[in-house]
């Protein structure tokens, strides 16, 4: 039997307080042989659980500036203090092909992902968990 086995909880309390549990995917395992017609779906489920928590969204697709050369864009001090007019936490910032990304909390404390222009330091597109929230007026890229 795995580590779940002697809890007092019941089988369907088992796999919420797996989550919990240092030893959740054998929790989660035994969960699952519990129910031997549904094994093949709880392996499925706990392969895409593994994937989802391994990487964050990407979002960004496609965005495009038409910028031109790296040497007419701002500083990205001054990028850090419009983030920072934003009432965002700043967690990174680089460029990503022609644009500038930032990646930010609001003080909502919701991750974000936005680019702005590297000229104007016009905000142009932001995402949180992949949906995009926010897109300024005319922008196509």
């Amino acid at each position: 039997m795995g580590p779940c086995a002697d809890s007092p909880r019941a089988a369907g309390d088992r796999l919420a307080a797996a989550l919990h549990h240092a030893a959740w995917p054998l929790c989660f395992e035994e969960y699952c042989m519990t129910f031997p017609r549904s094994a093949r779906f709880c392996a499925l489920g706990l392969a895409a659980l593994a994937l989802g928590l391994g990487a964050p969204a990407q979002a960004d697709g496609d965005v495009t500036c038409n910028a031109g050369p790296q040497s007419g864009w701002a500083k990205m001090s001054k990028l850090k203090k419009k983030a920072w007019l934003e009432e965002w936490k700043l967690l990174k910032m680089q460029v990503e092909g022609d644009c500038y990304e930032v990646y930010a909390r609001t003080k909502e404390g919701q991750s974000i992902e936005a680019f702005f222009h590297p000229v104007t330091l016009k905000k142009l597109v932001v995402f949180r968990r992949g949906q995009e929230i926010y897109r300024a007026e005319g922008f196509t890229g």
